[in-house]
């Protein structure tokens, strides 16, 4: 990767500002379930935060704004210095492949750690409005006095753990999902030469997906958006298995990028 492509993908404020509309309109769909909780006279039950992220997570809002999040930071950064010939300058240090390479490397890290952060704010956010309100020593006490606090202790931690390990998993499946749309983005802005569709198309390509899958070939299993998020279907390795198969399928979009993209320099030189 270049070294200008490093800096500019180590801005804060790239990855900052679209995790924050994320979260925003991720949460803001989830705003009855947020009110109904702060509305109870109870306590909420122990591990409903961690419920209420990966709940928010893996809803339509979430599901609607992630392809489109990712591809903000750099999706479009290559097909501005070409139209704007900035490019022009970098490639007397390089070739025209290589630094291809070194955009799509870019954009597919920046659009990786974009939604992993957002993934990761949600889990924050729900933990700072909801942990408080979570069932405290009040209810360990009770438990005690009945005298099935070790079963209802261990039960707890169980289930908490595991919830853990499932928004784990969705971080990580969020990187990789993230990494596919963005370079959708940058290869669908190159191929139209248009900066817009580095946003519009990774948006029109899910959509397109998940039609052609619900409603006529329910054999494309691998190709529905949806699954890698939500992961209904029994994965070989679960959510690592998910994971391996976005790399790969990552791996084949940024072949398809170079190539483009080499092209799309040819015809501008």
């Amino acid at each position: 990767m270049l070294a200008y492509d490093k800096k500019q993908i180590s801005r804060i404020h790239r990855i900052l500002i679209p995790a924050v509309i994320f979260t925003v309109a991720v949460l803001l769909g989830r705003m009855d379930t947020i009110m109904a909780d702060f509305g109870q006279a109870e306590p909420l039950a122990a591990g409903k935060a961690l419920s209420f992220a990966f709940e928010s997570l893996t809803s339509g809002n979430a599901l609607l704004v992630a392809p489109v999040i990712c591809a903000f930071p750099y999706g479009a950064a290559c097909i501005d210095e070409v139209k704007s010939g900035m490019f022009k300058n970098v490639l007397y240090r390089t070739d025209k492949a290589s630094y291809i390479h070194s955009k799509a490397a870019a954009c597919m890290l920046s659009g990786a750690v974009t939604l992993m952060g957002a993934a990761l704010l949600v889990i924050l956010v729900s933990a700072f409005l909801l942990m408080p309100l979570e069932a405290a020593s009040g209810t360990v006490n009770a438990a005690q006095a009945a005298g099935i606090a070790d079963t209802a202790g261990a039960a707890g931690e169980i289930a908490q753990s595991y919830k853990i390990q499932q928004l784990i998993g969705l971080v990580f499946r969020y990187g990789c999902f993230g990494a596919v749309w963005s370079l959708v983005g940058m290869l669908l802005s190159l191929g139209t030469f248009n900066r817009m569709m580095a946003w519009i198309g990774p948006f029109i390509v899910d959509y397109l997906l998940e039609i052609v899958y619900e409603r006529y070939f329910d054999a494309l299993k691998l190709l529905y958006p949806k699954e890698w998020l939500v992961m209904n279907w029994s994965w070989p390795l679960k959510d690592w298995g998910i994971c391996l198969w976005l790399l790969l399928l990552a791996g084949m979009i940024g072949l398809v990028v170079r190539r483009t993209g080499v092209r799309c320099l040819e015809r501008v030189v």
